[in-house]
């Protein structure tokens, strides 16, 4: 369904958005 595709992709963006913010920590990423 959409919604699961836009849920699907909120969740990526916010992953990604969380290690732009903490860089340094990006190899010791709890995802």
């Amino acid at each position: 369904m959409l919604l699961d595709k836009l849920i699907e992709l909120n969740q990526v963006a916010l992953e990604l958005g969380l290690l732009m913010l903490i860089p340094e920590n990006g190899k010791k990423s709890p995802f």
